[in-house]
């Protein structure tokens, strides 16, 4: 009974963590929202709409509709460093390799060191499913900075897509610990909240067996 209770007082728990943290992410989402597409000037607006079907199209696996709107938005705002980077993957995966190595070059000219850039890479590769490739870039980037949250938070979740959820709530555990002390408070929200989906999905870790019926 009383691992039973426990149990339960656990996932009670989880739960309320996952109210808490979803609320914040939601503020913290709208906050991005807003700096992300009010207060730009015309050319930004232009960029990042067209930057946004490119996004659309790739979570719907519209490769080759992705490609044209990403083209479209760094010609309109060739400093959008997202942009090209997507794009480098994106002709990677058709064969483009001329294309897919200047998209890359662009890309990392725009990052402030290569630490950002790798993490950058990684979730991109993760966007699209090469999780191998994924793993290689993230890797490298916490070899550069080993107390970056954000490199750490982007290989939990390709560990996670991966099915590997140990590790991906010990890195979503990481994660949090180090943005809560860098003052990374979207980060730390967004991993707790990562974290705790993953604890409340997971299997119980102790349940009572039923009683036998010669009890």
């Amino acid at each position: 009974v009383d691992l039973y209770l426990a149990e339960r007082r656990r996932k009670s728990l989880i739960r309320t963590l996952i109210v808490a943290v979803v609320v914040v992410a939601v503020l913290l989402v709208g906050n991005y929202v807003l700096d992300r597409f009010f207060g730009l000037s015309p050319i930004e607006k232009e960029a990042r709409s067209y930057e946004s079907a490119g996004d659309q199209y790739l979570r719907n696996n519209e490769l080759d509709k992705a490609i044209p709107e990403y083209e479209k938005a760094v010609a309109v705002m060739p400093e959008l460093a997202e942009g090209h980077l997507t794009l480098g993957v994106l002709y990677e995966i058709k064969g483009d390799a001329e294309k897919s190595k200047q998209a890359f070059g662009n890309a990392e000219a725009l990052y402030s060191d290569r630490h950002d850039y790798l993490v950058a890479l990684a979730s991109a590769y993760q966007a699209v499913g090469q999780l191998d490739k994924a793993m290689a870039a993230v890797t490298e980037a916490i070899t550069l900075k080993p107390q970056s949250p954000r490199a750490i938070f982007v290989r939990g979740g390709i560990y996670e897509a991966k099915g590997s959820y140990s590790e991906a709530i010990a890195d979503f555990d990481t994660a949090s610990t180090l943005a809560q002390e860098q003052g990374e408070d979207a980060l730390y929200v967004l991993a707790k909240t990562r974290m705790g989906m993953l604890l409340q999905s997971g299997p119980p870790r102790s349940l009572p067996t039923e009683p036998s019926s010669g009890s």
